[in-house]
């Protein structure tokens, strides 16, 4: 079992066939979490909402893969501008 019971809470039960039980339990400080821990909280709490699985993630590359091969090949310019720019002068 392993779990978000609450908020700020997250707990991890460790069983095995040979010693009891262990279980680990914290509270999860969010504001000074990395945007991935939240990814690794929703995963170990069972669900996958903010995770890709693998199929979705199979698919997304079979869709960018012709694009990078195409921006490498220089068939397809790739247009860099400034961070917070607006954007590739037309």
């Amino acid at each position: 079992m392993s779990g978000v019971d609450g908020p700020d809470d997250v707990a991890l039960r460790l069983s095995g066939a040979a010693a009891d039980p262990v279980e680990l339990r914290a509270r999860a400080a969010r504001a000074a979490l990395p945007p991935y821990a939240h990814v690794l909280l929703d995963l170990v709490s069972g669900t996958n909402d903010l995770a890709v699985g693998g199929e979705g993630a199979e698919q997304a590359w079979r869709v960018v893969t012709p694009v990078l091969a195409a921006w490498e090949g220089g068939d397809v310019p790739l247009e860099e501008y400034a961070a917070g720019s607006a954007g590739p002068a037309r």
